[in-house]
């Protein structure tokens, strides 16, 4: 594990309370099922529940993007690390935070 991993781990730590609800907003391009496959990849890839998965979904003034929030229950800081992982790995994704 990197230093950063580990300062990042420690801040999560220090701010949350695990296991509990971790929440994301995700920015990404507005394309037929693009927020809908992030969202089962998601799924997939963490094996982490969902408590709330892109109900909030708006699309951008132009329509080039669409913004979702996405609830999981987190058994640890270093679960939020792993969405934030996949999350950099899609090129759809313009922006979470």
């Amino acid at each position: 594990m990197s230093d950063d991993d580990s300062r990042l781990l420690q801040l999560l730590e220090s701010q949350h309370e695990f296991p509990g609800e971790y929440g994301f907003k995700v920015i990404c391009r507005n394309q037929p099922g693009t927020p809908e496959g992030i969202l089962a990849a998601l799924r997939a890839e963490t094996g982490l529940t969902m408590t709330s998965e892109g109900e909030d979904m708006r699309s951008s003034r132009a329509g080039k993007y669409v913004s979702f929030r996405v609830v999981l229950q987190a058994r640890a800081a270093a679960d939020v690390l792993a969405v934030y992982s996949r999350l950099r790995a899609y090129s759809s994704v313009i922006q979470y935070f």
